[in-house]
Formats: C-alpha cells, sequence, structure tokens
C-alpha cells in the first residue's frame, strides 16, 4: 500500500510546481508592493489563494500555508499560530537556518516539520518550502497532512529516540559527545556498557575530579584539537582499564558544532602485549632481563654523563652447575639458578639491575656510582659461594667474575659486555672462582688460548699428551713410597704447555673426560710396565676432576679400566680437589665409598684452598690428606703458616689419615715437617717430575 502522506506531497509539489499559481502570487505581490498595510496584503493574498484553490482540485489536499520573510516573520497564514516567529512555531531536526539555504540553493525543500497546537499539544506534518522567483527574500511554506492526532507526532519520535538510546546502552564501547558552551567543554551524550562499567555520568565535573593530573592534561589538549577540526587517537589509563579513545569532530558551515567521541576497552589487548614484550625481554625461569634487554639498557647507560665513580658492567659465571645438572637432573639445576639469582639480588646496591644470560650466567649492571666495584663483586662471590641445599643434598657453588667498568672508552654496549666475558674466561683458565677487572692483555690472552681448542682436540690423534711421575718420599727414611701422574701436554708447535693453561679449556670444550680416562688408563698400564720390568711396586696416583667425578658412569669407567690393564687396586690412588668433593658432598662421599670397595685409595689434594668443613671431613672416606704447596712455600714467609701447617698435620692425624706436603724444596722446610710428624712429602727438594724410564730406574729392585 502506497502511503498517504507520499501521495499528498507529491500532490504538493505539483500544487506549488504549476507556474500559475506562481504567477497568481508573484503579481499580487507586485501588485502591493506599494501598500503598507500589512493586513492589506494578507486579506488580499488570502482571496488569491482562495481563487486559485476554487480552480484546483489539488488543493484539497492542502491544509495550509504561511508566507514567511527573510528574518522568519509571518506575512501571512491560514492557520492562526498568534505573533510568532516562524522558528518559534515550527520545529524541525534541521536548523531553519540551514533549511532557507538549501531553498535558496535547491529552489524547494521537503521534510516534515513539527509545529504548535492552539492546546498547547505538538503536531507533525509533512511541508514543502519554495522561494518566491522574484522576491527572494519571501518564502511560502505549504503544509499537507495536518491532524488532531497526534500520535505519530509524539510517540514516534519518542520511540525513535528511545530505540537509539538503548541500542546506545547496549554497545559494549563508550560512546560520548562534547560540545562548548560559554567556553567549557558540555558533556552532552554519555552511553554504552563501558561508560556504566566506569560510572561515568553526564557531571563533567565529577569525571575531572577523578583524572590523575597527566590523564587530565592529555584528555584536555586532545579534546581542544578536536574542537579545532582534528581527528585524534590516543591512549591513556583510567580506573583500571586501558582506554582507545577516537574523536571526530562534527562540522557545520566551517565551525566544529561538537565532537563524538568513541572509547575501546584494550586492557586485555595490552596485557597481552605487555606479556609478549616481558617474554622478549626476561627470562622465563628467573623472572630477570635478559640479554635483549640487557643491550637496549646498557645502551642507555653508556651515554649517563655523570661519570664522577665508576659504573661497570659485572659478569658473573657459575663454575660447574652442569655437575649438578647431569647429577640431580635440570630441575634441581633450575632451583640453584633461582637461588643464586635471589642471592645476587640481596646484595646489590641501589642504582644496580640483575640480568640473566644464558645458562649459567648473571651480569649486574651499575648504573650509578659505586665507590668500589670490585669490592661489590667480592661480597656478591662470597654470597654465592655459602652452603645451599637442593633434594636433600648439601651444594657448595663457586662463580668466576669479570668486570668491564663503562668510563672506559668502548663504541657499543655489546663490546662492554664482551669485556667482561673476556675478563670471565680469563678468570676461568687461571682457577676460577674469582673477581678480574678488564684490561687488553686479556683479550689478547684469551684469543690465543681459544685457538688451542682445536688442537686439544688433535691432541689425541698427534700423540702429544704423555706423563710425567712426581715422586712421593718417605719423610723419615727418604724412600719413594708412591708417584703422582702429571699430565703433559708437548704442542707440536708451541711447545711444552702446562696444565694450567689447557686443563680448564679442556673442561669448557668437554674434553675433560676423554682426558682424564686417558690418563687413569695410561697411569694403570704404566704400572704394569714397571712391574714386568721388575720395579718395586708403589702407589701410584691419579688426578680427577670435579667434572668426572661426578658423572654419573664414571666408577664403570674406573672398573673397566682395571680390568682391561689389569691393574691391582689395592696400589691405585686418586686425588680428589677439596673443591670439588664441596660441590655434591652427598653424591661425591657415596661415589667415594664405592672406589674404597674396590680397594682403591683416595686422598684430597689442595687441602686448605676450600672451604670444607669438620664434619665432611670426617664423613669423606679418605686414607691421605695433600697440604697445598702455597702453605708450604710461605712457612718461613708468612706469620701464622707454621702453625697453620701443624695443625693441618695434627687435623689429618686425628682423622686416622696420612698427611703429605707438597712442594717442599729445602732442607729447612724437610726438617720443619720432619719435626711434625708430617708422614710423606712431595717437592724439587727430592726431585721434579720424572718420565716413566726415570722413575722406574729408581723403582728398581736391588739384585
Amino acid at each position: 500500500m502506497i502511503g498517504e502522506k507520499g501521495m499528498e506531497i507529491e500532490k504538493i509539489d505539483q500544487l506549488l510546481d504549476a507556474q500559475h499559481l506562481r504567477n497568481q502570487l508573484n503579481q499580487l505581490i507586485d501588485e502591493k508592493t506599494d501598500i503598507r498595510n500589512k493586513e492589506e496584503i494578507q486579506r488580499e493574498i488570502h482571496e488569491q489563494f482562495n481563487n486559485v484553490r476554487n480552480l484546483m482540485s489539488l488543493l484539497r489536499q492542502v491544509n495550509s500555508f504561511i508566507i514567511f520573510d527573510s528574518n522568519y516573520h509571518m506575512i501571512y497564514t491560514e492557520k492562526e499560530f498568534g505573533n510568532h516567529l516562524i522558528t518559534s512555531v515550527f520545529h524541525t531536526k534541521v536548523p531553519f537556518a540551514n533549511i532557507i539555504d538549501k531553498v535558496v540553493q535547491n529552489g524547494k525543500w521537503k521534510g516534515k516539520v513539527q509545529y504548535n497546537k492552539t492546546d498547547g499539544k505538538k503536531a507533525w506534518c509533512d511541508a514543502v518550502i519554495y522561494p518566491f522567483s522574484n522576491k527572494p527574500d519571501l518564502f511560502c511554506i505549504v503544509l499537507n497532512g495536518i491532524s488532531d492526532n497526534t500520535g505519530y507526532n509524539i510517540q514516534e519520535e519518542q520511540m525513535i529516540e528511545a530505540e537509539y538510546k538503548r541500542m546506545l546502552q547496549e554497545i559494549m564501547n563508550l560512546i560520548f559527545k562534547v560540545r562548548k558552551e560559554n567556553g567549557h567543554i558540555a558533556l552532552t551524550v554519555m552511553e554504552g556498557k563501558l561508560a556504566k562499567k566506569l560510572n561515568l555520568s553526564l557531571d563533567i565535573e565529577e569525571i575531572i575530579q577523578s583524572l590523575d593530573e597527566d590523564t587530565y592534561v592529555l584528555l584536555k589538549d586532545k579534546i581542544e584539537k578536536a574542537m579545532q577540526g582534528e581527528e585524534k587517537v590516543f591512549k591513556f589509563y583510567y580506573k583500571g582499564s586501558h582506554l582507545y579513545t577516537m574523536l571526530s569532530p562534527l562540522v557545520d558551515k566551517g565551525y566544529v558544532t561538537e565532537v563524538v567521541g568513541t572509547v575501546i576497552d584494550i586492557s586485555l589487548f595490552e596485557y597481552s602485549q605487555q606479556q609478549i614484550e616481558h617474554l622478549v625481554t626476561h627470562d622465563t625461569l628467573t623472572g630477570l632481563p635478559n640479554r635483549h634487554k640487557l643491550m637496549k639498557d646498557v645502551e642507555l647507560f653508556i651515554y649517563n654523563k655523570q661519570m664522577d665513580k665508576p659504573k661497570a658492567v659485572i659478569y658473573c659465571d657459575l663454575d660447574r652447575l652442569k655437575n649438578i645438572n647431569d647429577t640431580l637432573g635440570q630441575l634441581a639445576g633450575d632451583q640453584v639458578i633461582n637461588l643464586i639469582a635471589e642471592r645476587i639480588k640481596e646484595t646489590l646496591p641501589m642504582g644496580s639491575y640483575l640480568y640473566r644470560l644464558d645458562g649459567d650466567e648473571f651480569v649486574v649492571v651499575i648504573e650509578q656510582s659505586v665507590d668500589d666495584v670490585k669490592s661489590l663483586s667480592e661480597r656478591v662471590l662470597q654470597k654465592i659461594r655459602q652452603p645451599f641445599v637442593i633434594s636433600n643434598h648439601d651444594f657448595y657453588m663457586t662463580a668466576t667474575i669479570g668486570i668491564s667498568y663503562i668510563n672506559e672508552p668502548a663504541n657499543k654496549a655489546e663490546e662492554y659486555i664482551n669485556r667482561a666475558s673476556s675478563a670471565v674466561h680469563y678468570g676461568k683458565i687461571h682457577g676460577g672462582n674469582q673477581v678480574y677487572a678488564y684490561n687488553k692483555q686479556m683479550s689478547q690472552t684469551y684469543n690465543e688460548l681459544l685457538l688451542l681448542e682445536s688442537d686439544i682436540r688433535k691432541a689425541f690423534k698427534r700423540n702429544e699428551f704423555r706423563l710425567a711421575y712426581q715422586p712421593k718420599v718417605d719423610v723419615k727414611s727418604n724412600h719413594i713410597v708412591g708417584v703422582e701422574a702429571l699430565i703433559r701436554w708437548e704442542h707440536g708447535k708451541k711447545g711444552n704447555i702446562p696444565p694450567s693453561t689447557f686443563i680448564p679449556i679442556a673442561e669448557e670444550i668437554g674434553m675433560i673426560h676423554a682426558i682424564g680416562e686417558w690418563v687413569l688408563f695410561e697411569a694403570c698400564q704404566q704400572f704394569m710396565r714397571w712391574k714386568k720390568a721388575g720395579a718395586e711396586s708403589v702407589m701410584i696416583a691419579v688426578n680427577v676432576s670435579a667434572i668426572e667425578l661426578q658423572q654419573t658412569d664414571f666408577l664403570d669407567k674406573v672398573k673397566k679400566i682395571i680390568k682391561e690393564t689389569k691393574m691391582d687396586p689395592n696400589y691405585l690412588e686418586i686425588e680428589i680437589t677439596e673443591n670439588s668433593v664441596m660441590h655434591n658432598t652427598i653424591e661425591c662421599i657415596h661415589t667415594m665409598k664405592e672406589l674404597r670397595k674396590m680397594g682403591i685409595s683416595l686422598s684430597i689434594d689442595d687441602f686448605g684452598t676450600g672451604y670444607s668443613s669438620m664434619g665432611y671431613l670426617q664423613k669423606f672416606p679418605i686414607n691421605y690428606l695433600k697440604i697445598d704447596q702455597s702453605f708450604i712455600k710461605d712457612l718461613f714467609n708468612e706469620a701464622g703458616s707454621a702453625e697453620i701447617i701443624k695443625a693441618m698435620i695434627q687435623l689429618g692425624h686425628t682423622f686416622g689419615l696420612k698427611v703429605v706436603a707438597e712442594g717442599v724444596e729445602g732442607e729447612k722446610i724437610l726438617q720443619f715437617i720432619r719435626e711434625e710428624a708430617c708422614d710423606y712429602y712431595q717437592g724439587y727438594f727430592y726431585s721434579k717430575p720424572l718420565d716413566p724410564i726415570e722413575i722406574g730406574r729408581k723403582l728398581k729392585k736391588p739384585n
């Protein structure tokens, strides 16, 4: 069914488009221009329109019309609207000023208008406005469909507005509109579920009071720029939510009348972004910043110009963490990493930043001034050395620390970090468990040592390794009671390379197992050669590194070598350094007991340089206690050295052990340890390490 209202509008158009009617109106206006009596003009216009309406049946559909001037004053009307301006009598959703502009531009305007009825109610009807062709300041509005039935007028409008409001209230986001009133910002719309969640209303003062200063300044700036015609997109944080906001200005006649804002809650997205960023820049195990973050931060720290006191990169590499992983598994190793991280953090002052690199490496960046960076590093090292318990096992951990000072010239952050790393590696090949400040010589030395890695791997194929034997001598009789096997490397091009140089490298590259196995096999095989040649059977000692001792297959390897060489295990002695057994005491004690069951003797080497407790020393199933040569050499040079040696000898005897003094190089020292009842000694005073043939001669049985 075609709507009646549509037909009526069409008829109105036909009526007002009729040139006859327009000519009639124009002629009347032209004739009466000299008449100043407004009522007379109105009366005659009315008469003319009545004549026209009698002639045209179409006019039956036209209920009323009004002629008004450019100032919106009524010149003539068929209905009694009182002495009103046309804009106060009629209302549309488009301002009248805009309508008149369109009438002038397009020749007419069609739409719905609302007018005030005599009973005070409002009614809607269809309307068309036309200009007079030769009187640009006069306009005619023709009304159609005026009815006392106001149901459509008010209710439909209210229904539409209510539907829009309900729709806005149900959207997940927030919609608002602002405009300027008397120089101040006023809210005209505030709808959406997000508005309810944030407890927002049209009270702008209440909203302003809930903003922090930074957010207030941000919003004020963005809204002011939107009021100037700029579209704005930005984010801000408010009441626990991350909000993404878009501002769009509404422009009319070149001026911004209002700004429409759309706000989206992106808290979940921001949280996800933060999580991703955290994963990229932080270690998943400890939660500490990682290498990626370290590089960025150091670049920033470099450009901090406050260089009055040292700032540094402290590179901390744990010693032998792999032993714990191999013995107790990765979970135990992870526990150690977390524990060490906590210990380092507890030691650091304000202005320090801790990072975890790969595996067992930590880096501390001192961004603020610290009077003594090396002293701080020593405290970190001491904290790491404290014993801890993992899986009901007692452990001791050591570390090697390298320092690179940021106030020394360098081009990039990576260079400072590499310098500290070079100091660490330099320290590791010199025994570790110390603090080393970087210098240029370290890089050169370390680079040279790195070249030895491939040479170590080739040394077996080239038969460059050999064993020398250091005699162990009875203090009282001065007779050889045993020998210690010492590995030597005669490099094809570089000559003799001492164990102190290549053993740490072998440990780092994983070659120490192969080297240790070769030494044990060669020593046992040499014992059998001496025995076959008729030499006196004496104890033969082999050094075993902590890494070897803590391997799960170590006992199997020892048994296999004894079987293959037919070595008598009662003449085999395994030397273990004090520090190595303290890394994993429970497991070490178990391994040592199994070795003792096989008939193998055990000794603690380098005693006095570590940190074993009396309780553990008592539990170790050992036969010999070897006093480190550093104490023996300082016997008459350092105050208290003599008393320390006396105490060590007495301690060993208290636990039923034989005591060996290493590094004896003079008669006076020998006399001292003899008076203190030391059992055996080693050192250049008797003999330097000898090759197998020379030792064989010394062990030759007399005829």
